[in-house]
C-alpha cells in the first residue's frame, strides 16, 4: 500500500468494506434458509402429523367405545344407530390416515406410520367379527371375547399409534429447539461481524488517510522547494 496511488487506496477500502458485507450477508442468508427449512418441516410435517395422529387415536377410541356399547344393546333400532357412527368414524380414519402418510418424509416416521397399519388390521377384523356373530352369543361369552381377543387388540394398537403421537412431538421440540439455536447463532455471528467489520474499517480507513497524508505532505513539501 505503500506506492499505492490515492485512488488504489481508495477503491481497496470499499472492496474490503464490500466483501466484509456480502460475507456477513452470505452467513445470514445461510442461516434464514437453515431456518425457513426447520420451520417447514414443523408446519408440513410435525403439526399435520400431530393433528393427524391425534384425530386418529381420538376416533380410534370413540369406535372403540361404540362397540361396547353396541355388544350391551338389544334393540335394532339403536344398534343400527351406531352401526351408521361407527362407519361414519371408519370412513374419517381413512381420510386421516391418508393425510398423515402424505407428511412423511423419514425412515423413522415410515416405520411407525406401518406399525400402526400392521396393528390396526388384526384388530378391524376382530372387531367386525365379534360384531357380525355377537347376536349368536351370551352375555357372558361376549364379555370374554372382549377381554381375551378385542381389549388386547385395542391396546397393542393404541400403543403404537402413541408411539407415532411421541415421535412426532419429539421431531417438533427438536425442530423448535434447532430453530432457536440457530436464531442465537445467527445474531450472535452478526454482532461479531459487524463489530469486526466496524474494526476493519476503521484500521483500513486510518491506514489509507495516514498513507495519503504522508504523500500530500511530500508532495507539498517538494512543491514549497521548487
Amino acid at each position: 500500500m505503500k506506492n499505492w496511488t490515492i485512488g488504489k487506496r481508495i477503491v481497496f477500502g470499499f472492496a474490503t468494506l464490500l466483501v466484509i458485507s456480502a460475507a456477513l450477508g452470505l452467513f445470514g442468508y445461510l442461516r434464514l434458509a437453515r431456518i425457513r427449512a426447520l420451520s417447514d418441516r414443523i408446519t408440513g410435517d410435525c403439526l399435520p402429523g400431530v393433528y393427524c395422529i391425534g384425530q386418529i387415536d381420538a376416533i380410534n377410541q370413540a369406535n372403540y367405545t361404540l362397540t361396547h356399547r353396541w355388544l350391551l344393546l338389544t334393540t335394532a333400532a339403536e344398534r343400527q344407530a351406531i352401526d351408521a357412527e361407527m362407519k361414519a368414524n371408519s370412513a374419517k380414519l381413512t381420510k386421516l390416515y391418508q393425510d398423515y402418510e402424505a407428511t412423511i418424509t423419514r425412515p423413522a416416521d415410515r416405520k411407525l406410520f406401518d406399525a400402526v397399519l400392521v396393528a390396526r388390521g388384526p384388530y378391524t377384523d376382530t372387531r367386525k367379527v365379534m360384531l357380525a356373530s355377537a347376536q349368536a352369543m351370551e352375555p357372558a361369552q361376549l364379555a370374554i371375547e372382549l377381554t381375551r381377543k378385542l381389549d388386547p387388540l385395542f391396546r397393542a394398537y393404541r400403543v403404537a399409534i402413541m408411539a407415532l403421537v411421541d415421535y412426532n412431538k419429539a421431531e417438533g421440540d427438536a425442530a423448535g429447539t434447532a430453530i432457536v439455536a440457530q436464531v442465537a447463532s445467527a445474531e450472535d455471528g452478526i454482532a461479531v461481524g459487524l463489530g469486526r467489520a466496524i474494526a476493519v474499517g476503521l484500521t483500513v480507513g486510518g491506514l489509507i488517510v495516514t498513507r495519503t497524508n504522508r504523500t500530500l505532505r511530500a508532495v507539498a513539501h517538494v512543491l514549497a522547494a521548487r
